[in-house]
């Protein structure tokens, strides 16, 4: 069945590492990311929107253990301690664009920022 309550178009997603929950990142909704419980896949449900203060579009991330890392085009990359998927608690950002940058082409006319998080690197670092 339909999960209700959220808008009908996801940008990306990223399951978590147990497949128990799945976290929605919307560039032009109303929020910025949802989890919703997808542990009986007939019958997913919204658990919680949630999004940055100002407007600012999320665009891609990835669920490493309880960690969600997320690439917020120019408020940077964020981190959230997902341990209790009712309440993302953010840990930790990092700055990734300053005013005076240049953006990079795209459909939407440039953007700025990070616009993608690769969380598994054999090296364990984190790439944005």
């Amino acid at each position: 069945s339909p999960a209700q309550g959220w808008g009908t178009y996801a940008h990306s997603c990223f399951p978590s590492e147990d497949s128990n929950y799945l976290y929605v990142f919307e560039e032009s909704n109303s929020y910025d990311m949802a989890v919703f419980d997808i542990s009986d896949p007939r019958s997913p449900s919204l658990v919680k929107t949630f999004e940055l203060p100002g407007y600012d579009p999320v665009h891609n991330g990835q669920v490493r253990s309880d960690l969600l890392f997320v690439a917020y085009y120019e408020a940077g990359f964020r981190v959230f301690d997902i341990s209790d998927p009712a309440d993302p608690v953010e840990v930790g950002m990092y700055a990734t664009y300053e005013s005076d940058d240049v953006g990079f082409g795209g459909f939407l006319g440039g953007s700025s920022g990070a616009w993608n998080v690769y969380s598994f690197l054999p090296s364990g670092r984190i790439l944005v």
